[in-house]
């Protein structure tokens, strides 16, 4: 099932970031509590719309559109009888409806008749909401159940607890999960309340709300990611949703990438809570939201600054213990090969380099042009030379092969006596770094007859009818057809130069950097193509791409000859700024690409 196949706490992940406004909006209500309106409209948006939302999210991840129906269908059902304890069960339910649709949809279209396919489904989707509703009306009072006997369970336990830091080792776990509303409103608030009656304050209030722990991730997060402007941005974003806007749920899915953050968010919550402690500190009423606005108002005068003394504690040990579990995940998934060039290569008066891909055009020409620029800046460009080819071409010329790893294998037979650099992305100007700087010291200065390709673009390369902005989100391999089929209608390319297309991204993924991809069919489809043509489809609310990278931008190609080199070279310029790919990403008129991209019709 699909749920398990991309892990279930990527699609919980998914989906909480694709709806934080809503969070947002309720924790902006709660700070403004006073006013029938608000009062009734947070109660609105707490109990009914952010559940049919969350299960709309989820049903259509599994299923696009149709998933997403029924999990409305069916979680306003149970709405009818129940309310839900926590965010994460409509989540769930979503997921599970939009399985079942998903698989009576893959039955039904064995049998299908065409022009009935849209009453078919419509009616798919009642009769299965209306079955899976009964269903649930069975299953959630036991539900139900359940939760009563375990919150009064934890009720009791946890007041029999009396080292309360070990509080941190059920609430920072839980949290991550999207349990924080059952443990703060279930557990938390409530012991609080029965201990503000007796003492005129209370720990408990502080708990779950502590924001130190998740602000140290995402600040661990915002330094590794401080080259990357993109990622910086959405995570200041977050960083003040969370810590002023007091909206936790922004950093769970920080974690649910990496599960190792967990640790620092125990050690942190856990020193937060022994200080809180020790200090006798206490809130006057319940958080809501856990801002350090509305923790800094709950708190009696006298305990304020003991109270920021142990959030920023919190803080500060989240961040460091996180940054180290990120550095050494990093290093774990961006390991670069060792590159150790044999002397007789390196004593050549001139190195041959090629970098290579399945087709010999896409991402081998981006990998070409990014290290040939490297060359210049090193001054080497008259000792080492580079070229892009495709796998399966002649490659006995070249002293070093610059492969992907998922092609290796194609050549390892033909290519015993050469020296193969392997990489998992051919924008990573790293290991272009580490190759030249492997080799700078180590050749003759001799005349590099290097011979020029005489390059000519012939037509327009960005044309009105050639750009595609503002689309809806769709699927990798959707976003892939279309590209294939905007090619196809402009009369690029022949119908069958698709399924290279789709052939190519098989063998290995054509994401460049920066969010954009550059997909492209495979050598053997390039009979298919007319005339070289390029087409540029934006979609703003990203392409899950694989591999968790998310696509904004799809360059499709459709080029032959020696003429992709030039277009190449140049794409390759414009997706290396970040800052004009971040404005690409997001515009909604036309005239931001034709300014930025008439270096291509230059």
């Amino acid at each position: 099932m699909k749920y398990i196949k991309i892990k279930i706490l990527e699609i919980i992940s998914k989906v909480i970031m694709e709806n934080v406004p809503f969070f947002i909006l309720l924790g902006t209500l709660s700070f403004f509590n006073t006013e029938d309106f608000v009062l009734t409209y947070g109660s609105l948006l707490k109990n009914i719309l952010i559940p049919l939302i969350l299960s709309y999210s989820a049903g259509n991840f599994i299923e696009k559109r149709l998933g997403g129906i029924a999990g409305v269908i069916v979680v306003g059902g149970i709405l009818n009888l129940y309310q839900f304890k926590s965010f994460l069960m409509p989540i769930l339910v979503g997921i599970l409806v939009g399985e079942v649709v998903k698989y009576s949809k893959k039955i039904l279209d064995k049998y299908k008749y065409p022009g009935y396919e849209m009453l078919i489904n419509n009616i798919l989707i009642v009769v299965l909401g209306t079955i899976l509703i009964k269903l649930f009306y069975y299953i959630y009072p036991l539900y139900d159940f359940i939760y009563k006997i375990i919150v009064e369970n934890i009720n009791g336990f946890a007041i029999n607890i009396k080292f309360y830091p070990l509080y941190s080792f059920i609430i920072e776990p839980a949290k991550v999960f999207f349990l924080n509303n059952l443990i703060n409103h279930g557990v938390l608030s409530v012991i609080g309340l029965q201990e503000l009656s007796e003492k005129g304050k209370s720990i408990f209030f502080l708990m779950e709300t502590n924001p130190g722990p998740g602000l140290g991730i995402l600040t661990a997060y915002l330094y590794m990611n401080k080259k990357n402007k993109i990622k910086k941005k959405n995570i200041i974003s977050n960083i003040f949703i969370q810590f002023i806007g007091g909206i936790h749920e922004v950093y769970f899915p920080y974690v649910l990438k990496n599960l190792k953050l967990i640790i620092p968010l125990i050690i942190s919550g856990s020193v937060g809570v022994y200080i809180f402690d020790k200090l006798n500190l206490g809130l006057l009423g319940v958080a809501s939201p856990g801002s350090i606005i509305m923790i800094l108002l709950l708190a009696p005068i006298y305990d304020k600054f003991g109270i920021f003394l142990g959030i920023l504690t919190s803080f500060f040990i989240s961040f460091i213990i996180g940054s180290i579990i990120l550095k050494m995940s990093n290093k774990e998934e961006k390991n670069i090969t060792k590159i150790n060039i044999p002397e007789e290569v390196k004593n050549k008066k001139n190195i041959k380099i090629v970098v290579v891909c399945d087709a010999g055009m896409g991402s081998s020409t981006m990998g070409a042009t990014l290290l040939d620029r490297k060359i210049k800046k090193e001054k080497l460009e008259e000792k080492i030379s580079v070229e892009n080819r495709s796998v399966d071409d002649d490659l006995n010329e070249f002293d070093i092969i610059v492969i992907h790893e998922k092609l290796v294998k194609r050549i390892e037979e033909r290519s015993k006596n050469k020296y193969i650099v392997i990489l998992n992305d051919f924008m990573d100007g790293k290991v272009y770094e580490e190759l030249l700087k492997n080799i700078k010291n180590k050749i003759d200065l001799n005349e590099n007859n290097k011979e020029i390709v005489n390059k000519n673009i012939t037509r327009k390369i960005i044309e009105k009818e050639n750009l595609a902005i503002g689309l809806k989100k769709a699927t990798k391999k959707e976003a892939l057809e279309d590209i294939g089929k905007h090619l196809y209608e402009l009369g690029y390319v022949e119908k069958n130069y698709i399924n290279g297309i789709l052939n190519r991204e098989e063998i290995s993924s054509t994401y460049l950097a920066n969010g954009v991809a550059v997909p492209h069919g495979t050598k053997e489809y390039n009979k298919y193509i007319k005339n070289n043509g390029v087409v540029i489809h934006q979609y703003p609310y990203g392409i899950d791409y694989g591999d968790g990278k998310t696509v904004y931008i799809l360059i499709g190609l459709a080029i032959k000859g020696e003429t992709h080199i030039e277009i190449l070279e140049k794409l390759s310029k414009i997706i290396e700024n970040e800052d004009e790919i971040e404005n690409l990403s997001i515009t909604n008129k036309e005239k931001d690409f034709y300014k930025i991209l008439s270096i291509l019709e230059d």
